[in-house]
């Protein structure tokens, strides 16, 4: 992931699977680099709750989004805090 681009993180509340999610991965590829740190399951008016006192498990999703994907079995909130520690190369 090596380009002038700015760097985008994008997640939601309705898992990795949303159509809504792949649209939006598509069309922000065109100006960003991204990457993707979705729910696993949908997480639904949890926005801003925090997994506590459960393991975090990344499943990288290769061939799904026209960048780095990862579901992660956590809140939105978690899927931000771990891509950001995690993830972001720069």
């Amino acid at each position: 992931m090596k380009s002038d681009k700015p760097l985008a993180l994008i997640t939601n509340d309705d898992s990795i699977d949303s159509y809504f999610l792949h649209v939006l991965v598509e069309e922000a590829s065109k100006n960003f680099d991204i990457i993707v740190c979705a729910p696993l399951e949908e997480k639904s008016w949890i926005g801003h709750a925090i997994s506590r006192h459960q393991k975090l498990c990344p499943v990288e999703k290769k061939g799904q989004f026209p960048c780095q994907a990862f579901a992660l079995n956590g809140t939105p909130a978690d899927c931000v805090n771990f891509a950001i520690g995690n993830l972001f190369p720069r």
